[in-house]
């Protein structure tokens, strides 16, 4: 989709687009690494002491 992107779009554009699917693929991976954590949290067995 890049090369047919890059044909309808000015050099602005696209390096605005790049620069904002680059912070979206950062703050993804950053969300990413902690789901591991609220999986842990919620699915794990133990009491309702330690779930809170």
């Amino acid at each position: 989709m890049l090369p047919y992107i890059a044909t309808h779009l000015s050099q602005s554009e696209l390096g605005r687009l790049e620069v904002l699917s680059t912070i979206a693929i950062i703050i993804s991976i950053i969300f990413g690494l902690s789901l591991h954590e609220a999986l842990y949290r919620f699915s794990g067995i133990a009491n309702e002491n330690k779930k809170k």
